[in-house]
Parts: C-alpha cells; structure tokens; sequence
C-alpha cells in the first residue's frame, strides 16, 4: 500500500536510507571538535558563533565523548596510532560499501565486519563511533532478508548510541525506525508500531529538522495497523501524513489531484475513511483520485490500479450496492491477471470479497466455491485476510447446513487471528465474536469439550477488549451462538 522502496517517487526512504536527525551525526562531530581545535586559543566563543546549537549543552556533551574515546592531550590532538586505525578503518569502509552497493552482499559484510573488528581492537567497547558500523552489518542483513540478524546488530547500534548521546539522539531515533521496519518484515507489526512511535518521539524533538522522518514514521504507521484491521489508527496517521507533506512540499505548486507524491497515499485514506467515519462518498473520491494517479503513470501501474477497483467494490458491498461491487472486483481480476508479477494476493481478496457478497444475497452455494478460490491464495501467508476468508467459509458452510465444516472453518479463523493479535496490547474484537460461535455451534453438536474451551476463549478476549463492544456484536450474531441467549 506505501512505497517505502529506495525507488520511490516520494523521498519515503528504505531502511537502508532511512532519515536520520542532522544534527549529531559522526561526521558533524568531527567537524564541531576540528573547528575547536582550530579556534580554541584564538577566540574560545568562536565556534559558537559559528554554529548554531539546538541544544547549548550539546557541544560540551559530544567534545566530552570524543576526548576520552579518540583523542589525547590538552591539545586535543589525536593519537599517532588512532589515526592510522581510523585510516585503515576508513579504506575498508569504503571497500564494503563498494560491493553493498553493486549488491555483493557477503563481501560487504566480511569488510564491515572486518572493520569492525579493527575499531574493537583499538577503541572502548562503548565507543558510539562502533555504533556506525554495526548499522552498516544491520543495513547487509537487511538486504539479504535475516531479520533477526539486522536486529540484533541495530539493537547494539542503539544501546551504544543511547550511552554516548542520551535518548533523544536523532541517531536513536533512526535505530527505533531500522528495527520497526525489520518487525515489520517480520510481519510482528505490535513491535514494529512499538519502535516506529518510540522513533516518532524522538523526531518530534526537531520537528522541522526532521520533517522526511516523521513522514516516513506515520507512512509506516499506518501501514502496520492496516495489517491489525484497525481503520480508525490508519486515518489518523495517513491524515497526518498527508498534512505533512502539504506543508513540506507547499513551495513546490503539488497539484495534489495528479502529483503521485500526494495521490499515492489517497488509496489508504479512501478505506480508511469508508471503514472508520462511514463516509464512503469521501472515500470514493478519494479513491479515483488514486485511481486517476495510477492510469496517469507510465510504469508499474497494474498493481495499485487492481486494488484500486478492489477497494472500490469494497465501499459499494459496504452500502449493499453488491452488483456494482461484483463489476468492480471482476475488473480488479481481469488487471491483477494482466499485471507483471502475477498478483496472486489481489486476486485471493477478490475471490473473497466476491464470495462475501454473494453470501450478502443469499448465494452461498456460489459463495463457498469464491472462498475456496480464494482461501487458496493464502495457503502460506499467515494473514488477516485468510483470517476473514476462513471465518467467510464458515458462514456459508453454516447457512447451508454443513455445521461440522462450518466450526473447522471458524477454528482456522481464530487461530490465525490469535496469532496476528498475539502481540497487540488492544486485543481483538472479531476474535470474541468468533469464539463466541465456535462455543455456542459447539454446544448445539453435543461437543462440550470445545465449547467450553471457546467459552473461555471468548471471556479472555472479551476481557482484553471493550467488554460492552464485544457483548453487543455477540448479541447480533444469537442465532450461531446459543451460549450468550
């Protein structure tokens, strides 16, 4: 849904360029402690003059660190053999990154590594220079897809900078975001907004300093509690987002109907909007805005253009328009087909939107055979869609009589959902009125043993959650679970 490659239009970069505060970055250091060296005896206040500090006792803070870490004497001189060490050090940098950026991963990590190693040997292990390299081996894990070994190497990163520069570094607040994105892969989006709000914080600090950061944080944002199904969180930091970006790019004249920059986020505004106000007029305008966009884009259009048309069929079902929505997800099929790449998820979520209204007109037969198309799309992916397609297959199944099949498909639905919202400290609502019907269906085939253990399901969840929210969709749904009546 967001672009977050380096490739893309909007300057919402990959972990790998994620934005960082400027104004505490090794490289300034070193600058801010020359420029004293340079002007200490001729004019102390100098350097002061010279720079503008956000923070008056940041300077004393970083020259403080560096003089026990890399530097020797009243002269503030560096020592013969630390300079040849950074020297060497620097080399092999550069070497490594040569080969990141023609893509030889293993050789790029063998230097960084190597590197690191050398600084190890000559400098305190809570040296915050180490700090920077260790992101440089978290960045090749990145790539390469070993989540937990770019976590691990961003963690330390962060610890040693935390130390060196206190909290609210600009530096830790770009770790906070590396390891948001790396949960994110992970697909352990509870960890990921934990991280992406704690970097939010921190940003916050300079915001104007760090307005591309904060950007990227609520683009992400949105994107994890998209994955939870928590619509209201995704208008509120697409908004945001939005808003942001008028303001950055307010010099520019963004004519914000056509400029992709804008238009790209207008898709998840749209379903947001339709899913937390209701507005769904809103929402489609904002949606063929997007839509517009995608037709406009000479390259890699097929993608956004098929859920485009899925979303839209989406608000249609959600105001019962169900013959307007069936010929907008046949044309989300028809595009996902032509795409490049084949976009198999796409047409999984047609499948299941298309059997979900079909289930709406009273359809099941033809309603259960769209969800078996559908359920196969997502066979291997834990997500909440193949959690809403599992649940969808158990209504049908119910309706026609099957009930047997019908608490199998409600199982799978639960224990998927369990694990998506292991994490998520809000719990999950759907999740009470799911086991709610897998105990009451249960009781009515005589199973006992699992009704009793959905039972105590339900009360956890319903703990966990808004307990009146959850009681109230129970009541609506008395007919598939006797238990509540």
């Amino acid at each position: 849904m967001f672009r977050t490659t380096r490739y893309s239009h909007t300057k919402i970069l990959s972990p790998t360029q994620a934005p960082f505060q400027p104004l505490l970055t090794f490289q300034r250091c070193q600058c801010f402690l020359n420029l004293f060296n340079k002007d200490a005896y001729a004019n102390k206040a100098s350097p002061r003059k010279k720079i503008t500090f956000y923070d008056k006792n940041i300077f004393e803070r970083v020259a403080q660190t560096f003089k026990e870490s890399l530097l020797d004497g009243p002269q503030y001189e560096f020592q013969k053999e630390k300079r040849l060490v950074l020297k060497e050090a620097k080399k092999k940098e550069e070497l490594a990154q040569r080969y990141f950026n023609l893509g030889q991963y293993q050789d790029a990590l063998e230097n960084f590594k190597g590197t690191l190693y050398l600084l190890r040997k000559h400098f305190k292990e809570d040296d915050p220079r180490l700090a920077h390299y260790l992101h440089k081996i978290g960045d090749v894990y990145y790539e390469v897809k070993e989540w937990d070994q770019a976590i691990n190497a961003y963690e330390e990163g962060l610890e040693l900078l935390a130390n060196s520069f206190g909290p609210q570094d600009g530096e830790v607040g770009r770790c906070y975001f590396l390891l948001g994105m790396c949960y994110f892969k992970q697909k352990k989006y509870a960890f990921a907004i934990e991280n992406l709000n704690k970097a939010l914080k921190i940003y916050k600090v300079y915001p104007l300093e760090n307005q591309q950061a904060i950007a990227s944080c609520y683009s992400m944002l949105a994107e994890c509690y998209h994955q939870f199904g928590k619509f209201k969180k995704v208008y509120e930091n697409t908004e945001k987002l939005i808003n942001l970006l008028r303001e950055m790019y307010k010099d520019e004249k963004i004519k914000e109907d056509n400029d992709p920059l804008m238009t790209q986020y207008y898709l998840s505004l749209g379903i947001s909007i339709a899913h937390a106000k209701k507005n769904y007029k809103e929402a489609f305008l904002y949606l063929n805005k997007y839509l517009n966009s995608q037709i406009s884009m000479k390259v890699n259009k097929g993608s956004g253009i098929g859920i485009c048309y899925l979303k839209m069929g989406q608000i249609q079902a959600m105001q019962g328009n169900h013959n307007d929505a069936l010929e907008y997800f046949n044309k989300s099929i028809e595009v996902a087909y032509k795409s490049a790449g084949y976009q198999s998820k796409i047409l999984g979520s047609c499948y299941n939107a298309i059997g979900a209204s079909q289930l709406e007109m009273g359809n099941y037969e033809e309603a259960l055979k769209e969800f078996t198309k559908g359920i196969k799309f997502f066979e291997e992916d834990l997500c909440l869609e193949r959690a809403v397609c599992h649940r969808n297959t158990g209504i049908a199944l119910e309706k026609i009589g099957n009930k047997n099949e019908a608490i199998q498909s409600y199982i799978k639905s639960s224990e998927d959902r369990a694990k998506i919202f292991e994490d998520f400290p809000e719990g999950d609502l759907e999740s009470s009125v799911l086991n709610a019907c897998i105990s009451g269906l249960s009781y009515e085939n005589g199973d006992m043993k699992t009704g009793v253990i959905y039972y105590e399901k339900t009360l956890e969840n319903i703990l966990m959650t808004n307990a009146k929210e959850a009681k109230s969709l129970i009541e609506k749904k008395k007919e598939n679970c006797k238990l509540f009546q």
